[in-house]
C-alpha cells in the first residue's frame, strides 16, 4: 500500500534579501490553489481553503549579494492546511534546493549581472 506525502512545496520568484527583511504575510503568500487537489486558497465566497499553518526556518547558505562573502541566514517560509486534502504546503524561495536555499550551487550566478560559474565576467 503506497501513501502519498502530506508535505508539498511552492516556489515564488521573491529577492532573497527583501524576504529575510520582512517575509510575506499570510494574504500575501498564499498559494492561489492547492498544489494537490486544486482546491481555491482563497475562494471568492466561503471560507478559506488554504489556512496558515505557522513558518518553518530554512538556510540560505551562499552570498546574499554579487560581491559578498558566502554566508548561512535563516529566512522564515510560510506554510498552509489544505482544509480539502489536508496537505501542508510550504511556500518557499524560487532558489530553495530541497530542505535549504543553496546560492552557491550551479546556475545562481548566472542570475546576477557580469557573473558566471567561473567568476566575474565584466566589469563593476
Amino acid at each position: 500500500m503506497t501513501t502519498k506525502s502530506t508535505s508539498l512545496i511552492v516556489h515564488r520568484a521573491l529577492d532573497v534579501k527583501i524576504w529575510m527583511q520582512r517575509p510575506p504575510s499570510v494574504e500575501e503568500a498564499r498559494p492561489a490553489r492547492c498544489p494537490r487537489c486544486d482546491a481555491a486558497g482563497r475562494p471568492a465566497r466561503g471560507a478559506l481553503g488554504l489556512h496558515g499553518h505557522g513558518l518553518r526556518d530554512r538556510q540560505v547558505r551562499g552570498p546574499l549579494d554579487v560581491a559578498a562573502v558566502s554566508t548561512t541566514a535563516v529566512i522564515a517560509c510560510r506554510r498552509y492546511l489544505c482544509v480539502g486534502c489536508g496537505a501542508v504546503v510550504t511556500v518557499v524561495l524560487s532558489v530553495v534546493a530541497r530542505n535549504r536555499v543553496n546560492l552557491d550551487r550551479p546556475g545562481c550566478a548566472e542570475n546576477w549581472p557580469g557573473h558566471s560559474r567561473r567568476g566575474r565576467t565584466a566589469p563593476p
